[in-house]
């Protein structure tokens, strides 16, 4: 498939089947908060780590830091290019609180 320069590209032209995994704002935030206190817990005693400096620091100045990082990269991010790719993929998949899947949406192509 050949596209004319002047034409808008849209990576999923080029893909044959593309899956999006759904799941609502606060969900993902609170999934990132969780991993990222995982991680300072994993990772409190290798200096050699970016999270050891966070992990000896106040929690909530940690998590003030992540929820910081949330605001203005992930959700920005999640927002303005991923978003955007839901309304094109084949397959939507739902997820809930616990990371179940609790629907699919196929499109029919």
């Amino acid at each position: 498939m050949q596209i004319p320069e002047n034409e808008e590209k849209i990576i999923s032209d080029y893909i044959d089947l593309s899956i999006y995994i759904d799941a609502s704002e606060n969900l993902l935030e609170e999934w990132f908060l969780t991993r990222f206190k995982c991680l300072l817990d994993i990772n409190k005693d290798n200096p050699n780590n970016f999270f050891y400096h966070w992990a000896h620091i106040p929690l909530d100045e940690s998590i003030d830091y992540a929820k910081k990082v949330w605001r203005t990269v992930n959700l920005v991010n999640l927002r303005d290019y991923i978003v955007p790719t839901k309304e094109r993929a084949n397959i939507i998949l739902y997820k809930d609180v616990g990371h179940r899947v609790t629907s699919i949406k196929i499109r029919k192509y």
